[in-house]
Parts: C-alpha cells; structure tokens; sequence
C-alpha cells in the first residue's frame, strides 16, 4: 500500500493563497455586478430594451452562480485549514505513539504500535478506530460509519445516496441518476434541455462526419478500381448524407426544450432560443435558427423563410379555387426548400418549390396542380433549385383534368458546385383529349446527375409527352433519363430524349419509351425518344427509347446517343413498336462513336403478323480507334 506523505506549513500556505485568491474574485465579481446585471439599452424602441434586459438577466444569473462558487471555495479553504491541523495533530501523535513503543516496560519496541490502516482510519478525523479496512478511508476524507469509501467526499459535497450530490445539486441536477456540468447547466437555465441538445449536436457532427468521411473513402477507392462512375456516385451521396446527417441531429427538438424532461414550462434553452431569435424575427421577419412556419391550408401564401443560418422553409399554402398554391418558402443558408402548396379545384397551377440553402439544401417539391372536372387540369410547380451543394426539387404532378390533363413541372437545377437535378413531375391523365406532358427533368451543374423527365399523362386522344431527361454535370455526371410518353386510345405520347452529360465525364441519359395507342383501327404507337450524347470529353452515348405498340401503326424506337468526343461508345437504337394490324416500327439507329469507341448497334425491328419492322441502322465506330456496330435484328 501507498502512504501519505504531506508538509502542514505547505498546505496552510496553499489554503491562504486559495484565500486570496477568493478574495479577488470576490471583488471581481462585485466590480462587474452594475455593467452586467444593469445593462444600458442602446436606443430607446423595443427591440433594444428587449436585448438589453435579456443580458441583464443572464448577468444576474451570473451574479447568483458566482455567489454558489465563492460559498464553494469558502467551504473548501475551510476544509484545507482543517486537514493541515489533521496532519499536524497526526504527526505529534504519532512521534509520542513512536516514543511510547520505543520505551515500552516489557522491552518490546514497537508492539503496541498500530496498523497503517488503524492509523490512516483515525489519521484525518474518525472512522471505525482499528479496523484494518479499506472503508476506514470513510473517516479519513470526512466520517462516516465506514461503509462508503468517499463519505468524507459525500459530506463535503453535499449528502445523499449520490457521492456527488452536492457538486450535481451545485450545477443543478438534470434529473435522477444524471448528474455533471451539461446537465446541471441544463437545470441552471431552467429545464434540463440544455446537456441533451449539446449531446445531440455532438454526437450528430460526428456521425455526420463520419458518414461524409467514410463515403468520401469507399468512393475514392471505387474511382480507383476503374468504375469512375459508381465510385463519384458514391462521394456525392455521402456528402450529401452526412451534411444531412450533421443537420438532421443537430438538435433542433432538444435545443427547444424537446429534452428537457416533463415538464409543461419551457426550457432555459428555448428561453435563451427566443430572445436570440426575437430580434431577428422583428428586424427580417424570421429567426436566426429554426423552420419557417408552413402557411394556412387554402390561403395560397408562401411558406415562411427558414431561419437566417440554420432552418427549413415552411410549405406554401394550398390555393383556394381557381387560385394557384403557394410557393414554399426558401432556406438562407443551411436548410430545404419548403414544399410548393396544391394548386386550388378548377385547374390552378401548384406552387413553386422553395429554394435549398445558400451553402447546403435541397430544393423543395413543386405543388400539385388542381384538379378541374370541366376543363384542364392544373400544371404541377417548378421544383425549387439550390445553390452550392444541394439537390434540386422535384416538379410537382399535374392536376387531374375531365377534358385535358396538366402538365407535369420541371424539376429543379442541382447545386452550382455538387448535386443532382430534381425529376420532372408526371402529366395527368385527360378523359376526353389529351393527357398532359410530363416535366422535364432539372440539370446539374459542375458535379452530379440530370433529373429523370416525367412520364406524360394517358389520353383518350393523344397520351402526353415524356419529359426530356435534364443535362449531366460539367465536370461529371450522366444525363437524365427521358420519361415515357402517356399511353393513349388514339395516339400515343412521345418519349422523352434523354438528357446530355456535360464537358469531362458523363453518359447520356436513355430515352423514354413511347406510348402505345390501342384503337382498333387508328391506334398509333409513338416514337421513343433520341438517347442522350456523352460527354464532351469521356462519355458513353445513351440507349434509344422504345417504340411504343400500335394496332394500325407502331412506333420506331429512338436513336441512341454518339460517344463522348475523345472516348466512349455511341448509344445502341431503341427497339420498334409492335404492331398488331400494320407494319412494325423500324428499329432505332445506333449512335456514332467520335475518336475512340465503337458505334452503338441498331436497334431491333417491332414485330407484325403483316410486316416485321426494319432493323436500325448501326453507329459508325471512332475515327481513331473502333468499330462500327452491328445493324438492327428484323424479326
């Protein structure tokens, strides 16, 4: 065992220095309680005195936690004096312990001395006497029966079944069992919401860096093993995953006091949360942190912004009748675009979806369009855009229509530095003409992948138009698929063209397929849609959409894409439409490679119990290196 060895002169100087030391900050203290507790408003309207006040209240709060520390360090000092008399009673007992062994009638020297443990039990004030246990340690830090080995602490700071109670009734307990800094921060401001909003934002930086890191790790690796494609993939998702997960766990509900245990009042945190944000919300109409408020149901408002750094728009308000929704309200710098209201009955448009985050956040979905049971349909809203790193918002639907359905909306563009467009919004389905076209698709901008074109709505007369899949990025990422054409009674929809990757690597998007017309007699199926061109630099061509099937009349498929400019394979042919009491459609042309690559094959001829439909002409293969491909099968 280990003995203590200690110099009174040397702890009495070091209580008097601790002294001081109080004494100073005691004075401290009472220098700053008029500035800080008083605080001088700085103009004479509301919202400066609101400030002000605020401050003078966290400075009285000081005043009071300044007030419990000094009591502290009295006690303490106290209890230092204390054991320097200890230590010097100790050793004068000791020395004439020593002597009387030393001179004991029977010659024995030393048997009467006792056990280190004996001597340490009564060494500092008390205990059990001689017992030689470790419990006796109980008297030496302050009494107690023994049986706790910190009594003395359990005394010193506070009692109770809790060794340190008084430090967690000191910092205010958060609750049963909790006790620490956080928590009793927690309980100082009011409602124990404090340590879990703190926790929760912690323990969500870091799995949201992890997450980022990670993924940032597995794509490099998947880059490196030769799928360019998979591996870039990977890096956006997991940066986009892990500012979402950072954002999502930042704590919002425990920073409002959703943590703060069970009680009805608000936690000092959302105290503290609204006179941050009072201001601001007087000054620009919305606060610092938090989501803007979604507007009314039927008023076709906009939602309210998201707060200045952190937040979510609140959603547009659905428009009453005849009258378009609202459009979501914009995030500032980190949050989503809120969603865009539905537009009203009698064919109102939907609201645009609110803009992401300047520095991260998707774009918010368009709103529906309203349905009209005497005419069109309403147009489904614009995704919203963002600007750095974000996804664009999806088009809103278009509105059911008993004549004509609505058109899809565009999705919205990607971030400037990374992220994908937002898909086009699907057309409705006409009951008595057309069905409406399907949105196009958004476009990214330097790193990510086109929005996928929205289906075209079903017709009675002619099925809608596919949305054109949007453009790849600029320095990376494939081209958007083309949505498919509505089917139709009569005539079918055409497929959407896919979109164009951008300048360094990319594919192109796969056109759509075209609808199929099913009338006996004058049922036409309609053309696929062209496939997207590579990029301009490394880049496969996109695969040609299907013809769709016809009774009188069958769609051709569509043209594939042609390779990127220095490498990459052109696009094969979309396959014909078969035909049931016609001429099959032709198979679609095989994209052209540039410099390096192969030509993409023809695509296959529709099938005909009259005439098989032709095969697509192959692609021409790379004027440097390649081969052409090979022509369309006819069945």
């Amino acid at each position: 065992m280990s003995f203590v060895i200690a110099t009174p002169e040397f702890v009495s100087a070091a209580a008097g220095n601790l002294a001081d030391i109080g004494s100073e900050l005691s004075a401290a203290h009472a220098a700053a309680a008029l500035p800080t507790t008083r605080v001088v408003v700085a103009a004479e309207d509301e919202i400066s005195a609101a400030i002000a006040a605020t401050f003078s209240t966290f400075g009285e709060d000081f005043q009071v936690l300044g007030a419990n520390v000094a009591a502290y360090h009295t006690e303490f000092v106290s209890l230092l004096n204390g054991g320097a008399a200890s230590y010097l009673a100790a050793e004068a007992a000791n020395a004439q312990q020593t002597l009387a062994g030393a001179f004991n009638a029977s010659g024995a020297v030393g048997a009467a001395a006792v056990s280190p443990a004996s001597l340490l039990g009564g060494l500092l004030g008390g205990g059990s006497g001689g017992a030689p246990t470790i419990p006796v340690l109980g008297g030496l830090l302050g009494g107690g029966t023994g049986g706790n080995p910190l009594g003395g602490l359990t005394a010193l700071f506070g009692g109770g079944a809790n060794p340190l109670a008084g430090l967690t009734g000191f910092f205010g307990s958060g609750g049963t069992g909790s006790f620490g800094l956080l928590p009793g921060l927690g309980s100082i401001l009011g409602g124990g919401g404090f340590g879990v909003g703190v926790n929760q934002i912690l323990s969500g930086l870091d799995l949201g860096l992890t997450t980022t890191v990670g993924s940032l790790g597995n794509g490099v690796a998947v880059i490196f093993s030769g799928n360019v494609g998979g591996g870039l993939n990977q890096v956006l998702n997991g940066v986009g995953g892990g500012v979402n997960q950072i954002l999502g766990d930042f704590g919002f509900g425990a920073l409002t006091g959703g943590g703060g245990g069970t009680g009805t009042a608000p936690s000092g945190l959302q105290q503290f949360e609204n006179a941050i944000n009072s201001p601001f919300d007087e000054i620009f109409g919305r606060p610092l942190f938090g989501n803007g408020a979604n507007a009314p149901a039927g008023s076709g408002a906009p939602g309210q912004a998201g707060g200045i750094l952190f937040g979510d728009g609140g959603a547009g308000g659905s428009g009453s009748a005849g009258h378009a929704g609202g459009s979501g309200g914009s995030a500032t710098f980190f949050g989503d675009g809120g969603h865009g209201g539905a537009g009203g009955s009698g064919g109102a448009a939907g609201g645009a979806g609110g803009s992401g985050g300047l520095i991260y956040g998707n774009g918010g979905i368009g709103g529906t369009g309203g349905a009209n049971i005497a005419g069109t349909g309403g147009a489904g809203g614009l995704g919203g855009g963002t600007w750095l790193l974000g996804n664009g918002g999806g088009g809103g639907l278009g509105g059911a229509g008993s004549v004509t359905g609505g058109h899809g909306g565009a999705g919205g563009a990607g971030g400037f530095l990374v992220g994908d467009g937002g898909a086009g919004g699907a057309g409705s389905g006409g009951a008595i003409d057309n069905g409406g076209g399907g949105g196009a698709g958004g476009v990214a901008r330097l790193l990510g992948f086109g929005g996928a074109g929205g289906h075209g709505g079903e017709g009675s007369a002619i099925g809608g138009n596919g949305g054109a899949g949007g453009g790849g990025g600029i320095l990376f990422g494939d081209g958007g698929i083309g949505g498919h054409g509505g089917d139709s009674l009569a005539v079918g929809g055409h497929g959407g063209v896919g979109g164009s990757a951008g300048i360094v690597f990319g594919s192109g998007g796969a056109g759509g397929a075209g609808g199929a017309g099913s009338l006996p007699v004058t049922g036409h199926g309609a053309a696929g849609g062209a496939g997207g061109n590579g990029a301009a630099l490394f880049g496969n061509g996109g695969v040609g959409g299907a013809g769709g099937a016809g009774i009188a009349l069958a769609g051709q498929g569509g043209r594939g894409g042609n390779g990127g400019g220095l490498i990459g394979f052109g696009g094969s042919g979309g396959a014909g439409g078969q035909a049931t009491l016609a001429d099959g459609g032709m198979g679609g042309a095989g994209g052209n490679a540039q410099l390096i690559g192969n030509g993409g094959n023809g695509g296959t001829g529709g099938a005909s119990p009259i005439l098989a439909g032709k095969g697509g002409s192959p692609g021409a293969g790379g004027a440097l290196i390649g081969a052409p491909g090979a022509k369309g099968l006819t069945p």
